[in-house]
């Protein structure tokens, strides 16, 4: 199992087919009829990422054995220390409002996301605390002492009092893969699957109050009496306490379709290929310094339902270059994970692992390269492996 449970093409290959097959299930009527030549190539995309998956079964299997043996036993000291620098930079992190999102959306207060955060400072805090998240998840798992356990959870919660759900999935996609790569057996499934279905409950409860609080600031609409007309559930069976994941897991390749239904009447010239690199490939932190029509380019797709406003990672890519510029980023995709892959380090590499694993499933909502903290998250995992602060180590 371990060759699966911390391998990222195998996240991408699982995120996309989940889609698609819960996609099939006709729950929703917002979406329109499959087109066929999307589903082609997404179907072509997650075999070739299969097929990855063996390929570099073997480097990877053997790394991971290494990672996994030579887990560093810190002090009771070092967690204390993590805990701290954490709780620091969480700190500071709020000061930009004076507040504390989660206070905010359970008081039923106006509250958006995206004023929320120092520049930079904010990338840094979500980057290293998935990371710490990780580590001490592994930690714990390896040697049983409770100040691992709550530093880990700590971390963890970092993302639940920003009232961020992107952040919290990618944690918990993270901790799922180590946990079965490093305990693979029958009772271990069970285990995730129910750690699972209380993740769907935490998921579906921050959904609402997010709706709630961008409601009352108009970001989403106002014009039905619940998320399940928005969403025009058609299906009585279906409980109403699965329909975000629901939607929140197909909405996604339904707006895709819908952009890359309209990219087939742009032109593609070689001009393009300058706004591709600059606007899909290189990330965010770059771009929004090179491009003017950065805003419109990257976050004006064009939705089924407005309340449902992500379009998968390819998104940039066709409304750029249509078919052509999803190839090119699928390329892009192969090669950055192949390279931490093969080049990484054996140390601290189920932690590096654990959070391209997050980004490839992650796919199927956003493209995590473009944006900082899932692309600097394995550079600085080794940045973070070769440095200590005194006696203390950050991870």
């Amino acid at each position: 199992m371990r060759k699966f449970a911390l391998n990222p093409f195998f996240y991408y290959f699982l995120g996309f087919t989940i889609a698609i097959v819960l996609l099939s299930l006709g729950v929703s009527g917002i979406y329109p009829e499959v087109d066929l030549e999307l589903l082609t190539f997404i179907l072509f995309t997650t075999i070739a990422a299969l097929f990855f998956v063996f390929f570099l079964s073997d480097v990877s299997l053997k790394k991971l054995n290494n990672s996994f043996s030579r887990i560093i036993k810190t002090h009771r000291r070092n967690s204390i220390f993590i805990f701290g620098l954490l709780l620091i930079l969480f700190l500071i992190d709020c000061l930009s409002v004076m507040t504390i999102p989660l206070v905010e959306v359970v008081l039923g207060r106006s509250y958006r996301y995206s004023s929320f955060g120092v520049p930079i400072l904010h990338a840094f805090v979500i980057t290293y605390s998935s990371i710490v998240c990780f580590s001490y998840f592994l930690k714990y798992q390896n040697f049983k002492e409770k100040h691992y356990l709550y530093t880990f959870i700590f971390a963890l919660s970092i993302s639940l009092l920003m009232v961020n759900r992107a952040v919290f999935i990618y944690n918990i996609i993270g901790i799922t893969a180590i946990y079965l790569a490093f305990k693979a057996n029958t009772k271990v499934v069970k285990n995730v699957l129910l750690f699972l279905v209380g993740t769907v409950f935490v998921f579906s409860l921050l959904g609402n109050l997010r709706t709630i609080s961008d409601t009352k600031d108009n970001l989403v609409n106002t014009h039905t009496s619940s998320l399940r007309d928005v969403a025009r559930i058609e299906k009585t069976w279906f409980p109403d306490v699965l329909v975000w994941p629901y939607m929140y897991l197909v909405s996604p390749y339904g707006n895709l379709q819908e952009d890359f239904k309209r990219s087939q009447n742009y032109n593609y010239g070689i001009e393009q290929v300058p706004k591709v690199i600059s606007q899909s490939i290189l990330p965010d932190f770059i771009s929004k310094r090179l491009t003017n029509d950065f805003e419109k380019s990257i976050y004006e797709n064009y939705l089924i339902e407005d309340t449902f406003n992500v379009s998968t990672g390819y998104a940039g890519m066709v409304k750029i270059y249509g078919l052509y510029g999803m190839i090119i980023f699928f390329i892009y995709y192969v090669f950055f994970m192949a390279f931490f892959i093969i080049f990484s380090p054996s140390k601290n590499f189920a932690i590096l692992m654990a959070g391209l694993c997050s980004t490839s499933f992650l796919l199927i909502f956003t493209n995590g390269l473009y944006n900082l903290t899932q692309f600097s998250f394995p550079f600085l995992v080794v940045i973070l492996s070769r440095i200590r602060f005194g006696n203390y180590y950050f991870l």
